[in-house]
């Protein structure tokens, strides 16, 4: 199976694995596959030779355009294992010590049947938070997490068992792709009374009265677009596989809903579900369940090989000490070279922990990245013993001219900032690109990540250069972040990042003068646009991102639009005025004192994303366009009221 396909197999349990690593050694595979195999399982890694003083092939898709090949810093990292099998042998790449196999062999956990399957204690747990949801108050959904190999896909195919025999009929099972529900599906074919329909329905009939029970996989698309008929109960499984609008979309729609999810062992999704979409439930329900799946099913606890590949590729989060939490000590803030990190385990250690924490699309090919790659600029600020800050910077530019239709691999911001502003200055620039900023949790709101960010500005490594950019999922919060360190926003990204459900946005720091031109040019540029494409592509965006980009545009040039204010209180027909208030809106915005209650967030709909008038009124107590438009003018006057006098004075 090619590496590229090695996601699609996610949720199978195996016996035996052979990782061809004779095109490099890539991290993801290595946590992909090792989360695959049974307790007692063998994983063999076919491993390239020789193994020290080589560039690894698999870094090759990482370097950006003009970089130099990269260390094998990573391939050494791996070897101080003790039971990672990168020992080189006289003509072979082989394992420590290969175990006996026997000529026939029976696994280690062998598929559960109703009459041995025994829940554990925490499955018992959890399945007691399931009936609460299915059978309790509406709108109070559950999410289950764990490490892969808790039996969390085997909870899911028990609970719908369990809820076919409270009575349930019409269950619904989801995924973003089929492969991931195979646990509870073949869990369910091997219960009693089960039939296989087809290949998206299962029927359980009750031997007792003869009634007969249903649960349907649905892909997820179809679930927002066809609602009927709607589950008594709808469960996701791998839940941080899809879009969290995409989540939020189901949440809104189906009454009770619950979600499983892969935390740490394979990819960064999940940690991204627990760090962005939690918080944000808990905002919008009146209660929200959690229940966390810890004890390993798939193997015995302390697996030799889990521990390995969790150590050696931080797969699993290390919380920060309360010793660390309460330190007083002042901030330092210092620099890191690869060969550095090689030597210093708990560094490492401290910097992927803190990663993983803090970024919702953390990989294990990001330790890969950060061992190996050349040209990279790394920094930390500590408190005491403990790493509570990093900043990952890439370089880019130096690029060829600008063409249409010719892409440079790497280079994001240096290629599109080109091609969006029709200026191969910007791929000939030489620039820094920030990968990520991370700050502790419980170390946020202190001033520690502008003190970071600062420091880096001012280095001579960032001096030399001639910008530094940044691109991320935008939130008013971190927009105004950035702005203090000057950095200018050059492009928002139409479509939302899938694990965050946030838009891209993508913002410049400009040090040398050429750079400071071009960056004023394309501020200027953005904002002609956007100001068009509000009404467009970003009529839904929501109005505290709205309002905080817009606050950093240009100045206003529409200062005649002042007049239309008092010409609409005064009773003037709104769509005849419509064009002069959403210039005189934007020129309002270019200040961050918009008030964003129901009435400020409804005028901007309409009057700025031109959404229609029953998007306006959905938030408000209005009833009815009249209302609003009363509701507006007694607001506009109360807000706007020395304005307005003053622009009707000039205009009579």
């Amino acid at each position: 199976m090619p590496r590229a396909r090695l996601k699609q197999a996610l949720g199978q349990e195996i016996d035996l694995a052979v990782l061809d690593l004779a095109d490099g050694i890539e991290a993801d595979a290595l946590a992909l596959v090792g989360g695959m195999i049974r307790g007692g399982g063998v994983c063999v890694l076919g491993l390239p030779a020789p193994l020290r003083n080589e560039p690894n092939p698999a870094l090759t898709a990482f370097l950006g355009h003009g970089q130099s090949d990269p260390g094998d810093g990573f391939t050494q990292w791996l070897q101080q294992g003790a039971a990672l099998t990168l020992r080189q042998g006289s003509g072979t790449d082989c394992l420590r010590e290969l175990p006996d196999w026997p000529a026939q062999t029976t696994p280690s956990n062998p598929e559960p049947t109703p009459q041995a399957f025994r829940p554990t204690s925490e499955q018992e747990q959890a399945w007691s938070k399931i009936e609460t949801v299915a059978l309790g108050h509406r709108k109070r959904p559950l999410i289950i997490d764990a490490p892969r190999g808790r039996g969390k896909s085997t909870l899911l195919g028990l609970a719908i068992w369990r809820l076919w025999q409270t009575g349930k009929t019409r269950l619904t099972l989801t995924a973003a792709r089929p492969s991931q529900i195979h646990q509870a599906w073949s869990f369910l074919q091997r219960q009693p009374d089960c039939e296989l329909l087809s290949d998206t329905r299962l029927q359980w009939t009750n031997p007792q009265n003869g009634q007969r029970h249903f649960l349907d996989y649905r892909p997820p698309d179809d679930l927002v677009h066809n609602r009927q008929p709607s589950p008594e109960v709808l469960l996701i499984d791998e839940a941080a596989h899809l879009s969290q609008a995409l989540l939020e979309t189901l949440l809104d729609t189906y009454p009770r809903v619950v979600m499983a999810t892969t935390t740490d062992g394979y990819e960064g999704s999940g940690q991204g579900f627990a760090l962005k979409l939690l918080p944000r439930l808990r905002e919008r329900f009146d209660r929200v369940f959690h229940h966390t799946l810890s004890t390993p099913i798939r193997w015995a606890p302390n697996d030799p090989l889990e521990r390995q590949l969790n150590e050696r590729l931080y797969l699993s989060s290390s919380p920060f000490s309360e010793q660390t939490r309460r330190s007083g000590d002042a901030p330092s803030v210092r620099t890191w070279q690869t060969a550095e990190l090689l030597t210093q385990p708990n560094t490492v250690n401290q910097i992927m922990a803190l990663l993983s924490q803090s970024h919702y699309q953390h990989r294990p090919n990001d330790l890969m990245r950060l061992l190996s790659l050349p040209e990279q600029s790394l920094w930390t600020l500590q408190q005491g013993q403990q790493i509570v800050g990093v900043l990952w910077a890439l370089p880019e530019g130096g690029l060829p001219s600008f063409k249409p239709g010719r892409r440079f691999r790497g280079h994001l911001v240096a290629q599109k900032l080109a091609q969006l502003n029709w200026d191969n200055t910007w791929q000939s620039l030489h620039g820094w690109r920030i990968q990520r900023l991370a700050i502790a949790p419980d170390c946020q709101h202190q001033q520690l990540g502008t003190h970071l960010l600062s420091t880096f500005l001012q280095s001579d490594a960032a001096q030399k250069k001639d910008y530094v950019s940044t691109s991320f999922g935008a939130t008013a919060q971190l927009i105004r972040f950035w702005q203090r360190q000057n950095f200018m926003p050059m492009h928002l990204g139409f479509k939302r990042d899938h694990a965050s459900a946030l838009h891209s946005v993508m913002m410049v720091h400009a040090q040398s003068d050429p750079a400071k031109k071009i960056t004023t040019q394309g501020w200027h540029r953005f904002y002609d646009e956007w100001s068009w494409q509000l009404a467009g592509p970003f009529a839904e965006l929501p109005a505290d991102l709205l309002t905080s980009l817009w606050s950093l545009a240009p100045p206003s040039n529409e200062a005649e639009a002042g007049c239309a204010l008092p010409d609409y209180l005064a009773g003037r027909d709104f769509d005849s005025l419509a064009l002069a208030l959403r210039h005189w809106t934007l020129s309002q915005l270019c200040q961050p004192t918009w008030p964003l209650d129901a009435l400020g967030q409804a005028w901007l709909k309409k009057v700025v994303q031109n959404q229609p008038w029953s998007k306006a009124l959905a938030d408000t107590d209005c009833a009815s366009r009249k209302q609003l438009e009363q509701a507006w003018r007694s607001w506009l006057a109360r807000h706007f009221t020395n304005q307005a006098n003053r622009n009707g004075l000039k205009h009579n």
